[in-house]
């Protein structure tokens, strides 16, 4: 858990900066990430807003590879009861697999 958090959360501030800096140059205004109310509102804003939807893609992500690969993993921890063996079928099936009854 603690590596998906450390990745990202640097994938959300990469998106974050760069976001932030590009809008920064659009507007003309200075930006330095290190610097904190360096920037105005709009342009902090749109920086959080692309890092958000970066956050809600990967957790769809998580989504789809989740129902993939655990679809048919059915309740974890209950227990299968297997049926009754009937004498007469056992016998029958060994007799077909070429073992020699009793």
């Amino acid at each position: 858990m603690q590596l998906g958090v450390a990745v990202g959360l640097a994938l959300t501030t990469v998106v974050f900066n760069r976001t932030a800096k590009d809008r920064a140059e659009q507007l003309g205004t200075p930006f330095d990430s290190k610097v904190p109310g360096s920037a105005p509102l709009a342009v902090l804003l749109s920086g959080y807003r692309a890092a958000q939807w970066t956050a809600f893609g990967f957790s769809m992500l998580s989504l789809a590879l989740v129902v993939v690969f655990l679809r048919g993993i059915g309740k974890v921890g209950r227990r299968v009861e297997a049926p009754p063996v009937d004498e007469k079928t056992s016998s029958q099936a060994e007799e077909k697999n070429g073992i020699p009854s009793a």
